[in-house]
């Protein structure tokens, strides 16, 4: 089947017509992976979107798995990937793990109840469900080729 996961309709049904998914029923599923998917998008709005969309599909307590690329030193990428956790949090996902591999970074996260979720943005001192501006947790979910494609983007300017 084919489908476009972030155009995908998010209901109380799932529906297929001829060979394509139409949309998705709505906390239907244990387990979502995303496999080297969110680098290939060109900026953070999409990135949020995909893994806003992927809380919508999972059951309370369901699980994303996220596997996005980099071959750098462990330490190379610390500031981007602590952005990522902290957006993680804030969209309604816990950190269950997390690893650096020489050639990727793995997480598995936990989507947390309306209350768990509550509980954990104040214990982390992050702003309420209420306080939080989608545009600034979006933000936070950086990679290093958006800071090359800007400097790109500007030295052609300036030129």
């Amino acid at each position: 089947y084919k489908s476009d996961f972030l155009a995908l309709d998010i209901s109380d049904s799932s529906e297929i017509c001829g060979r394509e998914l139409v949309s998705l029923a709505k906390e239907s599923f244990q387990i979502v992976v995303f496999c080297f998917l969110l680098e290939y998008f060109p900026a953070t709005t999409p990135r949020y979107e995909c893994c806003a969309k992927a809380r919508q599909v999972l059951q309370e307590n369901g699980i994303l798995i996220i596997l996005t690329p980099d071959s750098c030193h462990q330490q190379r990428n610390n500031a981007i990937i602590k952005k990522w956790k902290e957006a993680f949090l804030q969209m309604g996902f816990q950190r269950v793990y997390y690893e650096k591999l020489q050639h990727f970074h793995g997480f598995v996260l936990r989507k947390l109840g309306k209350e768990q979720h509550r509980l954990a943005l104040l214990e982390a001192n992050l702003p309420t469900l209420e306080s939080q501006n989608l545009h600034e947790i979006a933000a936070k979910l950086v990679i290093p080729q958006d800071f090359k494609s800007r400097k790109e983007k500007n030295s052609t300017n300036s030129e």
